[in-house]
Order: C-alpha cells, then structure tokens, then sequence
C-alpha cells in the first residue's frame, strides 16, 4: 500500500483504469499544452514583433536549446521513475532519501549543462551552418537561455518528484503561472522596451525561474511525505547509480532524438531564411500536436512504475492498452485539424504572408500528421517501457532515431531539398514504432514470466 495517499499524491496502483488514467494524465495533457502554447506564443511574438529573420534566427537555436533541455528534463522524466516505483512499493524512508539524491544529482548536472553550454554555444551554432546574418541575435538568445537552466531543470526535477507520487495537478498550476507570466513578459520587453530576440530569451529564463520556486514552496508547504532530513542527505552509492542509469536511459533517449533533429536544423539551414522560418513554424505546431501523445506517456512511464513497485503486471498492460487507444483517438482529431485548417495554422503562427513560408508549414505538416498514428504507438510504449526498467530498449530506438535523421539530412535532403526534410520523420519513426512494439511485447513476456514463477 502507498504511503499517505491524500489529495497530494494519487495511487495509481488501485481503482477503474480509465478514470485512474484519465484523471492523473489531464493535468499532464493541459501542462505540455500550455508549455507548447507559450512556446508558440514566443515564436509569434518574435515574429509579428520582430521580423523574419528574427523568427530564423530563433529557428537556428531550437534545435540546439532542445538538445540541452533534452538532457535536462530525460534525466528529471528518469529519477521521476525511481520516485515512483519507490512510492509504488510503499517505502516511505527510501523515498526521502530519493528525493535527497534527486537535489543533488540536479545541482551538480545543471552546473555541467550550463557551463558546457555557454563555453560551446558559438561552436555548436558555428557547426549548424547558422547563416552569417543571423548569427549574432542567435547566440544572445541561447546564452541568456543557458544561463537559465538551473531554474528548468530544478521545475522539472520537482515536477517529476510530484508525479512520482501521483501529483499531477500542482505541477500543472505552476506550470500556468510559468505560462501567462511568459506571455506577458514577452509583451512587456518586445513592444515596450525593446529588447529584441535578449527579451524573449529573458522572458522565458524568468518565468521558468518562478515555476521552479513555485514548486518548491508547495513542496515545503504541503507534502511532508517529501520532506527529507540531514541524514536523507548522506550518500547512498546503489540509490545514485540507480537514479543516474535511469535519468541517463531516459535523457539519452530524448537527448539523441533531439540531437538527431539539430542534424536536420543544420541541412534546412542551407535551404533559406524563408524556409527555416516555415520549418520553425510547422515544428512549433507539431510540439504542440504531439503534447496530448507526451502526456499518455508520461503517465505511462508514472504508471508503469507504481505498478511495478507494487507488484501489479496485469493491471501495467491493461492500462498501457487503454493509453495506446486514447491516443490514437487524438490522431484522428489532429488529422481533421490540418486537413481543414493547415493553412490558417501556418498564418495564425508565422504572421506571414510570404507564399514560401507558408507553403514549408503546410508542406511540413500535411505530409507528417498522416503518420502520428505510429509515432502515438512509439511515444506511448516507449515511456511505458522506462517505467519498467526497460532502459536499453528507449535508448537503442532513440539512437536508431537519430541515425535517421542523420541519413535524411546528409542523403535525402542534398537531392530532394525540403521534401527530404518532411519525408524524414514519417520513414524514420515507422521504422522506430515497429522496432518498440516488439522490444514491449518481449518485455512483457518476460515480466509476466517471472510473476508466473514468483506465484509458484
């Protein structure tokens, strides 16, 4: 039995799946919207605000700012996994002492990231091939946001710890106050002082800064289940390398992925500021379409782990069955969407009237949304798989992802231009789905094996 389930944590090891489900991943789905949201709100504002080639600029630096947030947010998503499986099995004392290990290890790799990042960020931006022009307004962005990463990763380290527990709501509400103070910052240092592409930049840094202290202070306030002691604080060599394989299995995986889209930024980057920008514009809208499919699986990954640690490898599979199904429910939506109001979209984003950036949105997005069919299956089993300890697999189907944007950019893309570009995700993550269903259903194979044998 979990310890001190209330109205700050949800044990998702007992009740009706659907509504257990439902009810935990809401909070979720409405956070990654509200985060693509503002997101996308950036990008408007600097581009209605700011021009075109602001908007490319700040197009150069996604790719490389989701590289780091990435690894930032994988091994948060990863230490999350232990805090669950931990509260799953009801072991109060160990999961103080998760929690101890969870501040430290963020503290230390959120130092690394953001040194690593500012000493290298000109090289790296350098070796995109980053239009000379765009260059400067470039790299002010992505230094101002590294000097921030302290303030993301400590959000999401706490995010992560809440759901770990069941607690998705608060996450959520802080993540809202991130989101309209972001919005609004953006404004205030956009069309009133003045600050160029630093304003958006800062803009994002504060509102992150706020979200985490948010966060803290609920904590602090209201979760003594979380509240760790001086001795919680020792070093727990089995604890930390748990959490650092799992947090490492977790950013590896998103961080390759990542990395294999900073490939691609690098080949668009030859194809013209118009159609970075477009790019820029149709992967902000994608982020956004694929929020809902992030939210299932992290609350597969949150599931999976609760259940594990208390023993229940049923009810994992029933409920990884009911997630695969909502959302394939969400593609047929999202297929609606951009077959009747693609072209509204791309407007609504860009502010664009340029017929060539336009056309890269629509061109982008009509040729991807076909295939968000697979892509639900990849995100929601692959999540699902971390929270059972399935490390290897998440890992090997990232790099396999990568490798395939690497291919689409140094083959498809020099003989197809940016055809090569929109073919790229629909090949590479068909192939990716296939490969993660089967590594599933070995691993369910084998956990239903050893309940067999623990049963006997």
């Amino acid at each position: 039995m979990s310890p001190s389930v209330s109205h700050h944590s949800r044990d998702l090891t007992r009740g009706p799946l659907l509504s257990s489900l439902l009810w935990f991943s809401l909070p979720i789905l409405i956070g990654n919207l509200f985060q693509q949201l503002y997101n996308i709100v950036d990008t408007a504002a600097v581009s209605h605000l700011l021009g075109e080639d602001a908007l490319a600029a700040l197009g150069c630096t996604g790719s490389l700012y989701s590289v780091v947030l990435c690894i930032a947010t994988g091994m948060t998503a990863g230490f999350s996994i232990v805090v669950a499986q931990t509260f799953g099995a009801g072991q109060t004392d160990r999961l103080r002492r998760t929690v101890a290990s969870v501040v430290r290890l963020t503290i230390v790799i959120s130092i690394v990231l953001t040194a690593v990042s500012l000493l290298f960020s000109r090289t790296f931006l350098t070796a995109l091939h980053t239009p000379a022009e765009i260059l400067g307004p470039s790299l002010v962005y992505i230094r101002t946001f590294f000097a921030g990463i302290f303030f993301t990763m400590a959000y999401n380290a706490m995010a992560g710890i809440l759901r770990g527990i069941g607690n998705s709501l608060y996450p959520l509400l802080f993540l809202i106050l991130s989101s309209v103070l972001n919005v609004g910052l953006d404004l205030l240092f956009l069309a009133v002082f003045h600050w160029g592409i630093f304003g958006a930049a800062v803009a994002t840094v504060l509102s992150q800064m706020v979200s985490a202290s948010a966060c803290l202070i609920y904590i602090l306030r209201c979760c003594p289940l979380l509240h760790v002691r001086r001795r919680d604080f020792r070093l727990d060599s089995a604890l930390t390398a748990e959490l650092l394989l799992t947090g490492l299995a977790m950013g590896l995986m998103q961080s390759t992925v990542c990395f294999g889209t900073m490939i691609m930024q690098s080949a668009v980057n030859h194809l013209g500021t118009a159609t970075i920008a477009g790019y820029t514009a149709a992967r902000k809208i994608h982020c956004m379409l694929l929020a809902v499919l992030f939210a299932f699986g992290n609350t597969a990954s949150t599931f999976a782990g609760q259940n594990l640690g208390a023993g229940n490898i049923r009810r994992i599979f029933s409920g990884i069955r009911v997630l695969v199904l909502l959302g394939l429910g969400w593609v047929v939506l999202v297929n609606l969407l951009i077959a009747f109001r693609c072209e509204g979209l791309a407007v609504l984003v860009t502010g664009s009237r340029d017929a060539a950036v336009l056309s890269a949105v629509t061109r982008y997005l009509r040729m991807d949304v076909p295939f968000y069919f697979g892509i639900s299956v990849l995100i929601i089993l692959r999540y699902a798989l971390q929270g059972l300890g399935g490390k290897l697999a998440a890992v090997a189907e990232g790099i396999m992802e990568m490798g395939g944007n690497i291919l689409s950019a140094l083959i498809l893309v020099p003989r197809l231009g940016y055809l090569g570009v929109c073919l790229c995700e629909p090949i590479t993550c068909t192939a990716c789905a296939v490969m993660i269903v089967f590594a599933f259903l070995v691993t369910g194979r084998r956990l239903r094996r050893s309940a067999s044998g623990a049963l006997d």
